[in-house]
């Protein structure tokens, strides 16, 4: 597409997985990207969420009660939360939160389906 600009985390999103050798789409799951950023998935019955144990150690916990398509999308929603954002957000004003929140699912969006974007 011509005179299409990247949004800041579109392009951050591209960067991301040429990083990490991101290349096809048949890499796009839950263990490949777990494992090419050092994340330790665990499956259970309760919410998805994230965090960093120290620093570049990172653990998610996905809920197993959910569809394999929606455990994508919560997996690459925490990813954004642990790369890209910092604090507790049970202390943070409501709007500091939901900032971070849309920011997730825009990622989760661009980061699930990214060939042939751009």
């Amino acid at each position: 597409m011509s005179g299409y600009q990247l949004t800041r985390i579109e392009e951050f999103q591209e960067e991301l997985y040429n990083k990490i050798g991101v290349t096809e789409p048949s890499q796009l799951t839950i263990e490949d990207i777990s494992f090419r950023m050092n994340v330790w998935i665990y499956y259970g019955s309760f919410r998805s969420e994230a965090l960093e144990v120290k620093s570049g150690m990172y653990t998610m916990n996905i809920d197993s009660r959910l569809e394999p398509t929606q455990q994508w999308l919560d997996f690459l929603h925490e990813l954004c939360h642990l790369l890209r954002h910092a604090g507790d957000q049970s202390t943070m004003p409501e709007q500091f939160t939901q900032a971070q929140e849309d920011e997730a699912d825009a990622f989760a969006l661009y980061a699930s389906m990214p060939f042939g974007a751009a």
